[in-house]
């Protein structure tokens, strides 16, 4: 009976252990009618955006479905846990998404907190002479860093004629990345809890360019140009997290536990 009462203890404790390990996964989505953040079309009309984030393992997810007129797209995302991040310097990254041919390209840059796209090209906010970007990441030429944070890439076609394009990443190099400039403020990087805030410009007819694979800075921008360019500026949305799960691990070991005890009461009720 102490055996039993044991392992029925010992059972209990993996389950809340399991519990406490386990990730929170944060989900959002977005659509025009929401009715949240501020929205311009110009850059084509957004059906929806589906976005997780895992606090745990930092797998980040993005993907949007838009009707478009140029099969040359991309975007550019920040986001972080509630304000809007327009304006905040050295605090997070910024993705460009060049979806311009068929197999799309990402890099990463810290956020110059401008409102704009140049942080691929200039550092900081202010000043007329351009500094060094913070460069972070790029997919292009399967560089060393390329499929150890890049899980998903995504430009598809739909049957209604729309276009789905977005990605999945391991975003912790980029939440643990050593910014080259601050305003004295936090590195958060990427990613969000219980509140998103939402900086993300779409550009048609994207043109771009990229460092050759022989240059020290190979595979991130030269150049990002478009013709037009739409936006959604959103703070503090709120996201829905998901009840935490017991990882496959603690649930061998409660089975195996409670598998034990059966054993035990099995033998004791044959020894009557």
């Amino acid at each position: 009976m102490k055996l039993l009462r044991t392992l029925t203890l010992s059972a209990a404790a993996i389950v809340a252990s399991a519990g406490m390990s386990s990730a929170t996964v944060y989900e959002w989505t977005w659509t025009p009618d929401s009715g949240v953040g501020s929205y311009s079309d110009q850059g084509g009309d957004i059906n929806w955006i589906t976005s997780s984030f895992d606090s745990s393992t930092n797998k980040l997810t993005w993907y949007t479905n838009m009707m478009v007129q140029s099969s040359r797209m991309g975007f550019t995302l920040a986001i972080n846990d509630g304000p809007n991040p327009n304006g905040l310097e050295g605090e997070m990254a910024l993705i460009y998404f060049d979806a311009k041919n068929n197999t799309p390209e990402l890099s990463v840059y810290g956020y110059n907190g401008r409102n704009d796209h140049t942080s691929y090209k200039d550092g900081t906010r202010y000043g007329s002479n351009y500094d060094n970007p913070d460069r972070i990441l790029t997919s292009k030429y399967n560089s060393s860093s390329y499929g150890s944070w890049l899980h998903d890439k995504t430009k598809r076609w739909e049957n209604d004629g729309s276009l789905t394009m977005g990605f999945s990443i391991d975003a912790t190099s980029i939440i643990n990345h050593n910014p080259m400039y601050t305003d004295g403020s936090a590195w958060k990087g990427i990613g969000y809890g219980d509140d998103i805030g939402v900086w993300f410009h779409t550009f048609s007819n994207l043109n771009r360019r990229y460092y050759g694979s022989s240059s020290s800075k190979a595979g991130f921008l030269k150049d990002w140009g478009f013709s037009k360019q739409g936006w959604l500026d959103l703070t503090y949305g709120s996201t829905s997290p998901t009840d935490p799960v017991p990882e496959p691990a603690s649930l061998l070991l409660l089975g195996g536990g409670l598998g034990l005890g059966a054993i035990v009461r099995r033998r004791k009720n044959a020894a009557k």
